[in-house]
Formats: structure tokens, C-alpha cells, sequence
């Protein structure tokens, strides 16, 4: 056995290491990952002095990593991985000068990394997430020049980020998920060119972003939302053009958008909602034809919607709610046949409801309440046969409600949201001006949960085809001028429906209903 120099057990090894096999003075390897030993390090593992290779992930490991480990030297790999190994990183480990990677992910380590990781020159990956580290990063790490893969995800840093990380240059990738870092971003990240996915979101990260991240080429994901920045969304993001992903919503940005948006051709995902943008869409944003996501909610944007956005044909969602766009919903977004959630609730759009849309038979969600749409409602919606929300409230529209509506009861099995979301299961126009009885199709709408009618100048009677609506949970009526019995319809139902309310107070009432919130 003295002259072991390898030594792999995968599956069969339980108890405690014996505490000979690190006197094995030629054992170079040791591989025994995926054991059940749930047991502690024993100090005598500094004994291995010729360990190249040690490889304990996966084996339900406790008690602390024990500071003996200094003492191999010539350690190139040292893996603790996915065990409940506790207590600080020593920092002995800061003599270990040949390591190039180390990996302490998914335990249960305290305290704050030690500066001596800065001595390790050789490595190149280090991975120290899902722990319980605190305090700062040690600007120390700086010094590592070799380094292609830093991993402190999911753990409790504070403190600011060191700019010393931008002499990381063969950095792939930089996040810091779970930790709350403060103060500005270093500008000295612009010399991260390798770096291909820079993630700082949910931190308190103020000031501007820098536009040295311009120089980031390499970039495919960019996610500074969810902090506190600032200032405007400067030109130099046009340099990126390799990003797919760029996400910096719920910051407090400010300004216009820039034209140099129109550059990032490669972008699939651009999210910049909740900020404090304004101006209109630039045109340029119609060169975008790979987006598939695109979210601008939550600002002060103004200007019309432009007739561009017909060109982004691969764009599954489109979220512009809560600005103040004026003008017509443009009938060219009838050409975004890929389009499955659509929003553009809460801002001062006018004009009909532009019967081009009905090509949209992949639109699952249609929000445009609260705006000034006028006329009647379009026959071509029973054309939008994905159509599961529909939400036209709080506008101006009048006329009578489409027969047409009926036709939206098969739905698609192939819906973005999942196979339960098939048929129209929400339909809400309350707070218009719309007039004329309500048609007996609508009782083909099977997987109607919702319709809401408060609030209009609808007339006649109830059909009796909506009291087979088996899946109706809330119908309202109160604010119309709708009459008659509702008793037969909806108050003898197996499974009562939850929200029901009509005008059905007053000496004689306008509508009978027992079972009805009353008005």
C-alpha cells in the first residue's frame, strides 16, 4: 500500500477515512466523490504531501475544512463540493500556490473569504457558491490573473465591488446572485473582454452605469436590474452586438432610449420597464427581428406606437403598459403572428380597435384597458382563436358585443402558458359604452372563469346558455341596463358561482337574483 498513487471508490465507501490513507507518502489522487462517509476531515490529510488531485464532493462531510490543508503544496484540484461542511475557508488554503481549481459550492461555510485566495496565481476556477459567506470581497482576488471562472452565487456579500475584479481578464462570467452589494460599478469591468455574461441584478448598486461596458463585445447576457441606477441608457450599448439579453428594468433610469438599440440585432430579450424613460420608440428598434421579448412598462414613454414594431415577427411578448402612448394601436402588429402576450394597458391610445389583429391567432393575452379606444368591438377577435385574457375595460368603446366572441371557446392546445390555459377564460369590458343584448354565444365559452359588464349600457336579458358556463366564477352585470331573472340561470348551479353581482335592489328591481351581490 506505501506505494499507492491512485485511489477511486465511487458509491461503496461509508464510516470515517482512515486515518492512515493520508500517510501514503506516494498518493498523488484520490477520487472518492459520491460516498455516503458522513464523517469529518480528519488533520492528518496534510500528511499527503504528494496529493495532486482530492476529490471529495458529494459525501455528506461535516465539521470544518481543516487548516492542514496548507500544507499540500502541491495540490492542483481540490473539490469539497455538496457536503454540510461549516466554519470559515481557512486561509492556509492561500499556500496551496499550483492549485487551479478549487470548488467549495452547496455547504454551509461562514464568515468572510480570506485575502489569501489573492496568492493562488495558477488558478483558474473557483467556485465558492451556495455557502453563508459574508462581509466583502477581498480586492485581493484581483490577483488572479489566470482565473476563467468565479462562482460566488448565493451566498451573503456586502460591501462594494472591487475594481480590482477588472484585472480579471480571462473572466467568462461575473454574478453575485443573493448578495447585496452597494455603491457604484466599477468602470474597470470594461476591461473584462472576455467576459460573456455579466449578471448584478437584485443588489443596491446607485450611480451611472459606466460606458466602458460598451467595450464588452464578447457579451451575450447583460442583468443590472433591480437596483438603484441612474442617468441615462448611453450610446455605446450599440457596441454589444453580440448580446441576446439585456435587462435592466426596475432601476431609476432616465432619458430617452437611444437609437443605438437598433444595433443589437442579435437581441432576443430586452426588458427596461420601471425606470424613468421618456421620449418616444425610437424607429430603429424595428431592426430587432430576433426579439422574442420586449418590456417597456412602468415608464413615461410618449409618441405614437409605431408602424415598426410590425417587423419584429419572432416577438412573443410585447409589454408597453403604464406610459403615455397616444395615437392607434398600429394595425401592423397584426404581422407579429408569433405574439402571445400583448399589454398596453394604461396608456391614452384612441381610435378603434384595429380589425388587423385578428391575424394574431397566437395571442393568448390582450390587455388595453384603460385608455380612449373608441367604436365597436371587430368581429375579426373570434378569429383570435388563441385568445384566453381579454381585457378592453376602461375605454370608450360602444356598439354591440360580436356574436363572433363565440368562436373563441377551443382555444389552442399549444398554448405558451400551458395545456390548461385553452378557450377564453376571462373577458373583461367593463366601464364603456357599449349597448344591444348580450349574444347566446357566449354560452359556448366553456372555459369562461370571468366576464365582467359593469358599467355599460347593455340592454334585454341575460342568455340562458351562460348558466351552462360550468367553469364561471365571477359574472357581473351591475351599471347596465339589463333586466330580468337571473335566479334560474346561475342560483340552482352545483357549484355556486363566487362573484355575481347585478342591479337587483330598488322597489320593483331591474334584475331578480337571490344569490347576487345587489346594487
Amino acid at each position: 500500500m506505501s506505494s499507492l498513487e491512485r485511489l477511486t471508490i465511487s458509491g461503496d465507501l461509508s464510516g470515517p477515512l482512515p486515518r492512515g490513507l493520508f500517510s501514503l507518502t506516494a498518493l498523488s489522487y484520490v477520487d472518492l466523490s459520491k460516498n455516503p462517509l458522513n464523517t469529518t476531515l480528519p488533520s492528518e490529510i496534510g500528511l499527503a504531501t504528494a496529493l495532486s488531485y482530492l476529490n471529495l464532493n458529494s459525501n455528506s462531510l461535516r465539521g470544518t475544512i481543516p487548516s492542514e490543508l496548507g500544507l499540500l503544496t502541491a495540490l492542483s484540484y481540490l473539490a469539497f463540493s455538496l457536503n454540510s461542511l461549516s466554519g470559515t475557508v481557512p486561509s492556509e488554503l492561500g499556500l496551496l500556490t499550483a492549485l487551479t481549481s478549487l470548488n467549495l459550492n452547496s455547504n454551509v461555510l461562514t464568515g468572510a473569504l480570506p485575502s489569501e485566495l489573492g496568492s493562488l496565481s495558477a488558478l483558474s476556477w473557483l467556485d465558492l457558491k451556495s455557502n453563508l459567506l459574508t462581509g466583502a470581497i477581498p480586492w485581493e482576488l484581483g490577483l488572479l490573473k489566470a482565473l476563467t471562472y468565479l462562482d460566488l452565487n448565493f451566498n451573503s456579500l456586502s460591501s462594494t465591488i472591487p475594481s480590482e475584479l477588472g484585472l480579471l481578464t480571462g473572466l467568462s462570467s461575473l454574478s453575485f446572485k443573493q448578495s447585496i452589494f452597494t455603491g457604484t460599478l466599477p468602470s474597470e469591468l470594461g476591461s473584462l473582454t472576455a467576459l460573456s455574461r455579466l449578471s448584478l441584478d437584485s443588489h443596491l448598486l446607485t450611480g451611472t452605469i459606466p460606458s466602458e461596458l460598451g467595450l464588452l463585445t464578447a457579451l451575450t447576457g447583460l442583468f443590472l436590474d433591480s437596483n438603484a441606477f441612474r442617468g441615462t441608457i448611453q450610446s455605446e450599448v450599440g457596441f454589444l452586438t453580440a448580446l441576446s439579453s439585456l435587462s435592466l428594468h426596475s432601476n431609476s433610469l432616465t432619458g430617452s432610449l437611444p437609437s443605438e438599440l437598433g444595433l443589437m440585432t442579435a437581441l432576443s430579450e430586452l426588458k427596461l420597464g420601471s425606470n424613468f424613460l421618456s421620449g418616444p420608440l425610437p424607429s430603429e428598434i424595428g431592426f430587432l427581428t430576433a426579439l422574442s421579448e420586449l418590456v417597456l412598462r412602468m415608464n413615461s414613454l410618449t409618441g405614437t406606437l409605431l408602424s415598426e414594431l410590425g417587423l419584429l415577427t419572432t416577438l412573443g411578448f410585447l409589454d408597453l403598459s403604464a406610459n403615455v402612448f397616444t395615437g392607434q394601436v398600429p394595425s401592423e402588429l397584426g404581422f407579429c403572428t408569433s405574439l402571445f402576450d400583448l399589454d398596453l394597458n394604461s396608456n391614452e391610445l384612441r381610435g378603434r380597435h384595429p380589425s388587423d389583429l385578428g391575424l394574431m391567432t397566437s395571442l393568448e393575452f390582450f390587455l388595453c384597458s384603460s385608455n380612449l379606444l373608441t367604436g365597436t368591438l371587430p368581429s375579426d377577435l373570434g378569429r383570435m382563436a388563441s385568445l384566453r385574457h381579454l381585457d378592453l375595460s376602461k375605454n370608450s368603446l360602444t356598439g354591440r358585443l360580436p356574436s363572433e366572441m363565440g368562436r373563441l371557446a377551443a382555444g389552442n392546445t399549444n398554448s405558451a402558458y400551458g395545456p390548461q390555459y385553452i378557450g377564453l377564460g376571462y373577458l373583461i369590458l367593463s366601464e364603456n359604452f357599449m349597448t344591444g343584448t348580450l349574444p347566446s354565444e357566449l354560452g359556448l365559452l366553456s372555459s369562461l372563469q370571468s366576464l365582467n359588464l359593469t358599467i355599460n349600457r347593455f340592454t334585454g336579458f341575460v342568455p340562458t346558455e351562460l348558466g351552462l358556463l360550468s367553469n364561471l366564477l365571477s359574472f357581473t352585470i351591475d351599471g347596465t341596463q339589463i333586466s330580468g331573472s337571473l335566479d334560474s340561470i346561475f342560483c340552482n348551479r352545483p357549484s355556486p358561482i363566487e362573484n355575481l353581482t347585478a342591479d337587483c335592489l330598488g322597489d320593483p328591481p331591474r334584475v331578480e337574483c337571490s344569490c347576487c351581490t345587489c346594487y
